[in-house]
């Protein structure tokens, strides 16, 4: 990558903000600030986690709506950015997005900062607003963090001998993955995001949350986990 790249960079909930880690928090933002000093613009996109999962759970067992558990699940992933921001500091936009209008105007308006957000819109998910802030960034390459080390033919938490995918289309993957509408259960990938990575063009990578350090030997050129190839 030429150093007058973007990249966006979606941080996993459940590798970075289920189980607090202050090791891994520490090696995620370090790697995020050596990044940023190599001339990278960096979106950043905070997944919710098992803290919105519990309380969506809690949520349903009241018979609350999808939508309202989808909001509970959206506040939680803006917690969780703003924890990232303000670890990073005066190197991030404290502004948390509440709309994907406030959204391009931070984008707009902070060229030298990190950019962070967390969830915007009911019915879809954090991977959803990582494609579209990869569109906004005109992003060279998108990092999706897992809590799994890359895109398998079957749920490998499930089936122990499903096969782990070097690399994959974009239509290929669409194939394999069984989507789901309801909160909180999106998977890899929901729907508008598979539609949305169609368009976008340009190469995605699928890695493990938990070793933070190959953002930076993706951005270096370095092929790990799945790379999820435009069509």
């Amino acid at each position: 990558m030429k150093q007058e790249d973007n990249v966006v960079i979606k941080l996993s909930g459940h590798a970075y903000f289920s189980d607090l880690n202050f090791d891994l928090l520490r090696r995620l933002t370090n790697i995020i600030l050596e990044v940023k000093t190599k001339g990278y613009r960096i979106g950043l996109v905070a997944g919710g986690g098992g803290i919105a999962r519990s309380y969506i759970k809690i949520l349903k067992n009241f018979g609350l709506s999808n939508s309202i558990c989808d909001l509970i699940g959206i506040e939680t992933s803006r917690l969780n950015a703003k924890l990232i921001a303000s670890i990073l500091g005066k190197e991030c936009c404290i502004s948390i997005p509440n709309s994907y209008d406030e959204l391009l105007k931070i984008v707009m308006n902070n060229r030298y900062k990190v950019i962070i957000t967390g969830g915007l819109q009911p019915g879809q998910s954090t991977n959803t607003v990582a494609v579209l802030l990869a569109e906004i960034m005109k992003a060279k390459i998108l990092i999706i963090t897992t809590d799994v080390d890359g895109v398998y033919s079957r749920d490998p938490k499930k089936y122990p001998n499903a096969k782990f995918l070097n690399e994959i289309s974009v239509t290929e993957l669409t194939k394999i993955l069984k989507t789901t509408h309801q909160a909180g259960e999106y998977g890899l990938f929901d729907v508008l995001s598979l539609v949305l990575l169609k368009r976008l063009k340009v190469p995605v990578y699928v890695i493990s949350g938990y070793t933070p350090e190959n953002i930076l030997e993706i951005i270096m050129g370095k092929h790990v986990g799945t790379l999820i190839k435009p069509n």
